[in-house]
């Protein structure tokens, strides 16, 4: 399930899926940089993520991607000539276990925007969403797709 808000300036994505995992082990694969590695993607490649989850703390995402891009944004060809690399860096604004997080998101194609994610418990499942504002109204497709992408990978992986 996906929406998109609007204004003249700035966009505001909202993503949810259900997850059929506990809240507390999908907060961990948000926080922890050996699970980040294995969902947070938002298209088909590798991530390698760093997490300092403290308020104010940093982490880094560097998506490894192979082939065409899967976004507009320039990626950097890394030393495999048809691998791109995506940073995606930030800090931690807001850390409530297992609950909520709120962090900033800078990439290559945005700066300074911002990213919550809740996670509501549904028993043995999550409901996670996932608002990403203050998007450049050329950004939202883009961003849109790779949230829903990244909740994809992030379902399989905890499945």
């Amino acid at each position: 399930m996906q929406a998109t808000e609007k204004n003249e300036e700035t966009s505001k994505v909202i993503v949810k899926r259900i997850i059929a995992a506990e809240r507390e082990r999908v907060f961990d694969a948000w926080t922890k940089p050996e699970l980040m590695n294995q969902w947070y993607v938002g298209g088909k490649g590798t991530a390698k993520c760093t997490a300092e989850l403290k308020v104010g703390g940093r982490y880094t995402n560097e998506m490894l991607i192979e082939g065409e891009p899967t976004c507009a944004a320039e990626g950097k060809l890394t030393e495999n000539s048809n691998v791109k690399s995506y940073m995606h860096e930030g800090e931690y604004l807001e850390i409530n276990r297992p609950e909520r997080l709120i962090f900033t998101w800078n990439s290559p194609s945005v700066k300074n925007t911002r990213v919550t994610v809740d996670f509501k418990s549904l028993g043995s499942q999550t409901e996670v969403t996932i608002t990403h504002e203050l998007l450049p109204q050329s950004e939202v497709n883009g961003h849109t797709e790779g949230w829903t992408y990244a909740l994809g990978q992030l379902a399989g992986y905890l499945a």
